[in-house]
């Protein structure tokens, strides 16, 4: 895997699981981070956001969405993935529970 860029809000939310398995892989990515209130406005509606949504990552040119997809994908692509469902199915609850554990923290943390 070569140049690898991420692009997400400055925030500990979606893109933070993966933020956690690349830096966790030893990884060099580059780690873009969108303003929300500024940066998001402008470029939101470039063809280069699937779905028109973030998190993505783009690796050599090539576009992957969705942050539970694009985790597991480098879940598999670092051989942190299972091929036993037994065990498969641990590694997503693992992955379930700090994704929403982020998700969570991130939520309680604007209410206050």
């Amino acid at each position: 895997m070569q140049n690898i860029k991420l692009y997400y809000f400055d925030l500990q939310a979606k893109g933070e699981i993966i933020r956690l398995i690349l830096h966790y892989g030893g990884v060099p990515f580059e780690d873009i981070r969108i303003d929300f209130t500024q940066g998001w406005a402008e470029v939101k509606n470039d063809k280069k956001w699937k779905y028109g949504q973030i998190p993505i990552v783009e690796i050599d040119g090539k576009i992957l969405a969705q942050s539970q997809t694009i985790a597991r994908y480098f879940c598999q692509k670092l051989g942190y993935y299972p091929t036993d469902l037994d065990q498969a199915t641990q590694v997503e609850e693992l992955r379930e529970f700090i994704n929403s554990d982020i998700s969570d923290h991130q939520y309680h943390a604007a209410l206050f």
